[in-house]
C-alpha cells in the first residue's frame, strides 16, 4: 500500500487496485487447463487401477422383464431386461451363495452369463450327480421362444442335453415359488405330484431332493390318488 501514496488518489481507490493485484496474482496459480488436466489424470488412473470397472458392461435399462432360472436342488434366477442382460441374480439353497459374488454378472447377455456359470468348477460340482432343470419366464410372450432358442444353444455347448430338461411359466407360478423361497422347478413338480396323488402334503415334498421328486412324479404319473407310489 506504501507504494501507492505518492499517487493522488483516494484511499478507497487506492484498496480497490490493490485487491485487483492480489486477485490476478493468486488466478495464475488456477488456470483452468491445469484443472482440467488434473481431473483428467485422476480419471485415467481410476480406470488402470480398476480394469472390472474400465471393462464393465453397460446395462442399457433396468426394467425386469424376463427371468431365467437355473436349477438343481439350489436355484439361480437371471434377471433380464428388455435386451436380455442381466439386470440381478437371486438365489435359494447354500450350494449356490458363491454366485452371489460373481458381479461380472451383471450386465452380460444371458448366453454369456449361462456359460460362465456353467464352467465354473464348484458349479459343475454341484450338477455332478444331478439334472439341470431351466426355466423361463417372461412378461413379454414371444420373448419366450427366444430366450428358449437362446438357452438351447447354451446348453447344447456346455451340457449333455440328456441331462437337462426346459420348461416355460406364467408370472404367478413364478412369484409363488419366489414366496416358497423355492426353485421354480421344484415347485411346479411338486403341485405336480399334488395333482396326481393327493396321499402327499406340500410340506412332505418339499423336503425331497429333485431327483426324489424325479422319481415320485414317476411312479404316480396316471395313478391319481392312489396310494403307496412312494
Amino acid at each position: 500500500m506504501k507504494q501507492l501514496d505518492h499517487i493522488e488518489v483516494s484511499e478507497e481507490k487506492k484498496q480497490q487496485i490493490f485487491e485487483q493485484v492480489l486477485t490476478k496474482k493468486s488466478m495464475k496459480y488456477f488456470k483452468p487447463s491445469l484443472i482440467i488436466t488434473l481431473v483428467s489424470v485422476l480419471i485415467l488412473a481410476l480406470l488402470v487401477s480398476f480394469p472390472s470397472f474400465r471393462n464393465a458392461p453397460i446395462i442399457q435399462n433396468n426394467l425386469i422383464i424376463s427371468a431365467v432360472a437355473m436349477e438343481s436342488d439350489a436355484s439361480i434366477i437371471l434377471n433380464l431386461n428388455d435386451n436380455d442382460q442381466v439386470v440381478s441374480i437371486e438365489t435359494t439353497g447354500e450350494e449356490v451363495k458363491f454366485i452371489q459374488n460373481k458381479t461380472d454378472l451383471v450386465g452380460l447377455n444371458v448366453q454369456d452369463a449361462m456359460a460362465i456359470i456353467l464352467e465354473l468348477e464348484d458349479y459343475q460340482k454341484i450338477l455332478n450327480n444331478e439334472n439341470l432343470e431351466i426355466i423361463i419366464y417372461s412378461d413379454i410372450d414371444s420373448k419366450e421362444l427366444n430366450l428358449g432358442t437362446q438357452v438351447n444353444e447354451v446348453l447344447t455347448k456346455h451340457m449333455r442335453n440328456e441331462r437337462c430338461n426346459m420348461q416355460y411359466v406364467d408370472k404367478e407360478t413364478f412369484d409363488k415359488a419366489r414366496q416358497k423361497n423355492m426353485g421354480v422347478g421344484k415347485y411346479t413338480r411338486i403341485e405336480n405330484i399334488l395333482e396326481s396323488d393327493d396321499t402327499y402334503t406340500f410340506d412332505e415334498l418339499e423336503k425331497c431332493s429333485m431327483n426324489e421328486l424325479t422319481e415320485i412324479q414317476g411312479k404316480c404319473k396316471g395313478n391319481g390318488h392312489m396310494k403307496g407310489c412312494k
